[in-house]
């Protein structure tokens, strides 16, 4: 994928190392160490900055066969605009014209470490405790609708591996690669879309990797019932005038966690999921 994903008020950067006394990991630390950000981390927050790297180890591209990682850092623009209350992404904004712009804003203002949104392969392969074991109607996928771009040469192909990690995992019986997205962002940052504009932007840059465009591609979210803000997120992400689409609610039972503020051991999880390209 892309290294840079510009919009009109967000610089997006890829994360490809994590290392002690970098500006990523400080990045990360200031994240997973907000007890708010956090609230609906699994994860929980880190106490420490040993926390933070092993968190920040699940997110670097990986050379595992079968697993594919992409996890971006969200600046925010700062000025020309940046303040807007929503700026939902879709093609029409992805445009020259606005990279342009959003590039030129960042270079001359600068930008503000605001959130991070990533993907990951939904494989066997993959790290088990990330990824839900779902009930087979909600873990298989649907067939695409009529209006997904379709790939021509999705089919009898393998992909190969780039800086974002191998993308040999995370297929269903039909070739397509499941990829799982998720984010977090800052206090400061929410209530002002920039939630659903970097999610969007992460899902087209995705679809149109050429990495990833070499088979089918289906993105899943998994969202809980009690986090209202995330569902409305997902309601709204949008690519090429096509929306996140809930595939129905998984009510998981287990050994208690304690997320959302509480120790749980049991939730209703809201499954989302759309095609990017078929």
């Amino acid at each position: 994928m892309e290294q840079i994903i510009s919009t009109p008020r967000l610089k997006l950067t890829l994360i490809t190392q994590a290392g002690s006394g970098s500006p990523e990991l400080a990045w990360l630390h200031t994240i997973y160490s907000d007890e708010k950000a956090t609230f609906w981390s699994i994860y929980g927050r880190s106490q420490s900055l040993a926390d933070t790297e092993k968190a920040a180890s699940r997110l670097l591209p990986s050379t595992e066969d079968g697993v594919f990682n992409a996890a971006f850092a969200v600046h925010k623009l700062l000025g020309g605009g940046s303040d807007a209350s929503e700026a939902p992404l879709d093609t029409a904004t992805a445009t020259a014209t606005a990279t342009a712009a959003a590039t030129a804003t960042a270079t001359a203002a600068g930008t503000e470490f605001i959130g991070l949104v990533s993907l990951r392969s939904v494989s066997p392969a993959s790290d088990a405790q990330r990824h839900l074991d779902l009930p087979p109607h909600l873990a298989s996928l649907p067939p695409p609708p009529p209006n997904v771009p379709r790939n021509a040469s999705s089919s009898g192909t393998t992909a190969k591996k780039d800086d974002t990690g191998s993308t040999d995992g995370g297929e269903d019986a039909g070739g397509a690669l499941t990829v799982e997205v998720a984010y977090m962002f800052l206090p400061v940052a929410w209530g002002r879309g920039f939630a659903t504009e970097a999610v969007s932007a992460v899902l087209l840059a995705a679809s149109a990797s050429s990495l990833l465009l070499r088979r089918p591609l289906y993105v899943r979210a998994i969202v809980n019932g009690d986090n209202a803000a995330s569902m409305r997120v997902m309601d709204k992400v949008t690519i090429s005038g096509r929306r996140m689409q809930p595939r129905g609610v998984y009510h998981w039972a287990g050994e208690p966690i304690f997320h959302g503020g509480r120790w749980r051991a049991e939730a209703d999880l809201w499954v989302y999921g759309m095609y990017l390209v078929w």
